[in-house]
């Protein structure tokens, strides 16, 4: 059975203090034949989303959707990046850039925010 990769983009609905994933399961995108093709391009566009709310001070708004993966690793990035403690980075609504990330820099710090804008579903494709 031949299978598409759909790259869908997450929806997330406002209560007046926070951004919440409302769980619809994304709108279609594009579309890929190729898992890894679909995973970079979602990579691309959940690393745009993000650095788009941390330039916008917007990041703080999500919060509550944060998946945090704290280790040391993380606090040297938000020591470097903020100059603030992982704790100071979640009560922190407006998050200030000190030094601008190098593309893969950027996403690494989306990946230990774990917050997705993007997520790549797969397809069964029967042909009748």
């Amino acid at each position: 059975m031949d299978k598409i990769y759909l790259v869908c983009e997450v929806g997330f609905d406002y209560d007046d203090n926070n951004y919440y994933r409302n769980g619809d399961g994304g709108l279609p995108r594009t579309a890929y034949t190729s898992l890894e093709k679909a995973v970079a391009a979602c990579d691309k566009l959940n690393v745009q989303a993000f650095k788009n709310l941390v330039e916008t001070s917007e990041i703080g708004y999500y919060t509550d959707e944060y998946r945090l993966s704290p280790n040391e690793d993380f606090e040297k990035l938000c020591k470097k990046y903020f100059n603030l403690s992982v704790e100071e980075v979640l009560c922190e609504r407006n998050l200030e850039l000190v030094v601008e990330p190098s593309e893969e820099e950027w996403l690494q710090l989306f990946n230990y925010f774990n917050l997705n804008f993007y997520e790549v579903h797969t397809v069964d494709v029967t042909n009748e």
